[in-house]
């Protein structure tokens, strides 16, 4: 973590407004709706196990000429399968 952190410092301007994270869903719901999706998140993930967060490689895209995003991307086989059961449940 400290490496990502060392990197953000640097390079990403929300370094101070977020930690690292993983979106699984984009975009949310308005700030009036999340105690509702709060609710409706917690029922469809009761049955969803967990597991070890592990990521394969590194990736980015660009969002424009000055601005970029890197990424972490999971694993294949049953990594990705977990990664994709839980973003399906949050559907």
């Amino acid at each position: 973590m400290a490496a990502v952190q060392r990197i953000r410092r640097t390079h990403d301007p929300a370094f101070v407004r977020w930690p690292p994270h993983v979106n699984l869903l984009y975009p949310f719901v308005p700030v009036d709706e999340f105690e509702s999706a709060a609710t409706r998140l917690t029922e469809s993930l009761k049955n969803v196990q967990p597991f070890v967060a592990t990521f394969a490689r590194l990736q980015s895209f660009n969002h424009s000429k000055h601005s970029h995003t890197a990424w972490l991307c999971p694993g294949d086989g049953e990594i990705g399968a977990a990664w994709q059961t839980l973003q399906r449940a949050c559907l």
